[in-house]
């Protein structure tokens, strides 16, 4: 209460007892009240309005990966209405106090697994329906007119057929055959350098085709074969059989020499390649002797001509001059190769002659003993 408040209280009685009037003595008032000066104590626990609604018992929720704790964050204020500032401590009574939950075990989540590898799917195999080769070829795709082949094929399909057609695409012939089997052909008498076969098989309506083209080698079909194999071009047989010769050579820059001994006889063969050009000479070197001039030594890089190429290059011309010089063959770029052998064969004529050089290949020389133009085999 206020101190006015106070005085008030004690004042009122005694103006109400002086207005009674009752035969009472008369009681002096004080000229002036004395109001106690002394403070008021508060006879009343001062109410603590917290600031918010604290919940007694909290309630611990577990989430399936953690269970957290709550902790009270709330601090109450306490407000007192007489002068003195209280402020009043909370307590948690015993059966506030939080049981703790215990924790359960995280179970880390499986380890994530590569994804499998997707096989694409098979490619589909044609309908039942559509006609199919499996295979078809010639047993020989080299040949002389009027040389029989075999032709053999595997197909699914209702029928089949095989043609042969020029270069130009004409069906020359027509043959009804199995979609499975043989057929034995013989290759026609033609100008053209090639007869085509085909394999045609159909089956519902539809087709497929298959061709195999068979290459035409022109000239006679000799009772000796060259040893080279039938050459495009060739119109004569050779005389005889093929035969091996021992010999030597070197190569050069722009040529070749080497020598061939036949019967007996040794003989020195040089070649011009630039010109086709060779000489034929005898062989009068003495064995020994190597000579340096008048061609001097061959520069870095490069090999001087041995044995009896070095006589020769030294001592003989070739076909336009010496043989160093700029219609020559210049200078050796292999080592002289002294023990050796070429395979040779004579045309029907029995003068020309085909040799195997190694490097080289085969050469046509119009005669053994007698210079002349040389060729490479076509």
């Amino acid at each position: 209460m206020s101190r006015l408040l106070i005085a008030i209280i004690l004042i009122i009685p005694l103006i109400v007892t002086a207005c009674r009037g009752e035969g009472e003595a008369v009681v002096a008032l004080p000229t002036r009240v004395i109001i106690p000066t002394e403070t008021a104590t508060a006879t009343r626990t001062p109410t603590v309005t917290p600031t918010e609604t604290q919940t007694a018992l909290p309630t611990l929720t577990a989430t399936p990966t953690q269970t957290v704790l709550p902790t009270d964050t709330s601090t109450p204020t306490a407000t007192a209405t007489a002068t003195a500032t209280m402020t009043p401590t909370v307590t948690l009574s015993p059966f506030m106090t939080a049981t703790a939950t215990p924790i359960p075990t995280i179970t880390p989540p499986p380890t994530a697994t590569t994804p499998p590898t997707l096989t694409p799917p098979p490619i589909q195999s044609p309908l039942p329906d559509a006609p199919q080769i499996i295979s078809f070829q010639s047993n020989i795709t080299n040949a002389q007119p009027n040389t029989a082949l075999l032709l053999t094929w595997e197909a699914l399909g209702d029928i089949a057929r095989v043609d042969r057609l020029s270069v130009g695409g004409i069906v020359q012939e027509t043959v009804s055959v199995p979609v499975v089997g043989q057929l034995p052909v013989t290759l026609p008498n033609t100008t053209d350098s090639q007869v085509i076969y085909r394999l045609t098989v159909l089956r519902g309506g539809q087709q497929t085709s298959r061709s195999v083209p068979v290459t035409i080698i022109s000239g006679p079909i000799c009772a000796t074969p060259w040893f080279f194999g039938n050459v495009p071009g060739m119109t004569t047989c050779p005389s005889g059989a093929a035969f091996d010769a021992p010999g030597k050579i070197q190569l050069f820059q722009n040529g070749a020499m080497f020598t061939v001994s036949i019967s007996g006889q040794e003989r020195l063969y040089g070649l011009v390649y630039n010109t086709r050009r060779y000489v034929v000479r005898s062989i009068t070197w003495d064995g020994t002797t190597t000579y340096t001039t008048p061609c001097g030594t061959a520069p870095d890089g490069l090999v001087n001509p041995q044995d009896v190429f070095n006589w020769a290059y030294h001592r003989t011309n070739g076909p336009q001059g010496p043989w160093c010089g700029d219609t020559g063959i210049g200078w050796a770029t292999t080592a002289a190769n002294i023990a050796t052998s070429f395979r040779m064969q004579f045309d029907q004529d029995s003068q020309t002659v085909y040799i195997e050089l190694p490097t080289v290949g085969v050469i046509r020389l119009p005669s053994l003993t007698a210079s002349g133009d040389w060729s490479p085999l076509q």
